[in-house]
């Protein structure tokens, strides 16, 4: 099997090249640090699997897999990601990843990652289990925001404190208590960290809040 693999930081990315060469049935097809080169390859036909970091910068791992499938559909994609927040994993499932490991995990679990998904399958780390078990069978758990909920985010993303939301909004401070914990419960969630990594993943940092 033909593997790419994607990765901004050097040096990870040529251990990712060490391990998969090491795999008497895996063949490394390339290795570039940006989507757009990944792009080129996957357009090129020579490439089975792409195996793709969450975190880039330019064309972020969700940009790259969706047009990298637009592109090859049938090319078999595993995400690598250092976060372990449940909207993250969501988003690249609705975008078709077939595999997603936690960097944290250890080098065996990517080669498996990779050997399940070329076989046709589908694999989650299995520090991701329970929580992708409950997403799936929780409907409310990784929907979408509603749109006063994403006006709510861009202002807590701006540090506001309840009672300067409230305000500009012109709403209660009970009511935006109310939509704070729908968006922490939705975004699967507890912290700021985690809401600002969730922005970044729908187009919704921080920066663009600001505007």
């Amino acid at each position: 099997m033909r593997v790419l693999l994607v990765d901004d930081h050097a040096v990870l990315l040529r251990g990712l090249e060490a391990l998969v060469e090491a795999e008497p049935d895996l063949d490394v097809a390339g290795a570039v640090t940006d989507g757009s080169e990944a792009l080129r390859q996957v357009a090129g036909g020579n490439v089975d699997i792409l195996v793709t970091d969450h975190s880039m910068p330019g064309m972020s791992g969700l940009e790259l897999l969706r047009e990298a499938l637009a592109i090859a559909p049938a090319l078999r994609t595993v995400v690598l990601t250092m976060h372990d927040e449940l909207h993250l994993f969501m988003e690249m499932d609705r975008a078709g990843a077939h595999g997603y490991v936690l960097k944290k995990d250890s080098h065996e679990e990517l080669v498996r990652a990779i050997r399940v998904v070329a076989g046709g399958a589908r694999y989650t780390s299995p520090s991701l289990a329970d929580a992708v078990r409950r997403a799936r069978t929780d409907p409310d758990r990784g929907r979408l925001l509603t749109r006063r909920e994403k006006q709510i985010l861009q202002l807590i993303l701006q540090e506001k404190s309840t009672r300067d939301i409230a305000e500009a909004l012109f709403i209660s401070e009970l009511t935006v208590e109310t939509h704070r914990k729908n968006i922490y419960r939705k975004t699967g969630t507890s912290s700021l960290v985690g809401l600002i990594n969730f922005a970044h993943a729908n187009g919704m940092g921080p920066s663009t809040a600001r505007t």
